[in-house]
């Protein structure tokens, strides 16, 4: 990794989050590894191939908002190698297996899972919501992205994020407990305004830009990232 990228790795860690409007548990590790040692688990990610991009201009009518669709990167597959190998490392589980195609239950937190899925327990990654934590701002960030600031022009950074929930769950998919994670880095490239500004009554902007010659670089540090929340998560919720 070249010097420019060896930024400091920002972590926030929150303490309460909501789901779908209601309070969820969160995890307690001495419990949790109590609760876990010796069984078999099944390992998922719902994070899915988009990254968000956010721009946060000096008002609202310079914000920009947009996506980047890369099902090339296997962000569902190599966060769960992360965890796999993470847990099959602790020799704590009878049996650490994979599977794909859950999807979640808003409305409690559970977990649709497909048929033939059998673990004594189940632990998924998925996107987190939270507030902007490195310039304040009133900014939703969630999941993976990149994320802008400017201010009258003195301010100018671009910051690459990963915001990450660790959930356990029991054989059905019921939701146990959940712990997220977040975390930061700075870019070695600038994220670009999409445009003039076009805000009309629907709302809509251009969205932000990433030349082609920034996507290397991008992959690496949202894989770094990825690896540092999933890592931390399990750590923190007693899964490793």
């Amino acid at each position: 990794m070249t010097k420019i990228w060896m930024q400091r790795l920002v972590f926030v860690t929150a303490l309460l989050f909501i789901l779908g409007g209601v309070g969820c548990q969160t995890l307690q590790p001495d419990a949790v590894r109590q609760q876990v040692k010796g069984k078999s688990v099944a390992v998922t990610s719902l994070l899915g191939p988009r990254l968000n991009l956010q721009l946060i201009g000096t008002t609202i009518f310079h914000n920009q908002y947009g996506t980047l669709t890369v099902p090339e990167w296997g962000l569902d597959e190599f966060a769960i190698s992360v965890v796999r190998s993470s847990m099959k490392n602790s020799g704590s589980y009878a049996d650490v297996s994979v599977f794909y195609g859950a999807s979640r239950n808003n409305s409690d937190g559970s977990l649709i899972l497909p048929e033939g899925t059998q673990a004594d327990f189940i632990v998924a990654i998925d996107s987190w919501s939270h507030r902007d934590p490195i310039f304040n701002t009133n900014a939703e960030v969630k999941g993976l992205g990149v994320f802008h600031r400017t201010f009258f022009g003195a301010l100018n950074k671009t910051f690459v994020f990963a915001g990450l929930q660790v959930s356990l769950h029991d054989s059905s998919g019921k939701l146990i407990g959940q712990h997220p994670e977040v975390a930061y880095q700075e870019a070695p490239f600038t994220m670009r305004s999409g445009g003039d500004i076009n805000w009309d009554w629907n709302g809509r902007n251009p969205a932000p830009i990433i030349e082609q010659a920034d996507m290397a670089s991008l992959k690496e540090i949202v894989r770094l990232l990825l690896r540092k929340t999933v890592e931390k998560g399990l750590d923190d919720s007693g899964l490793r």
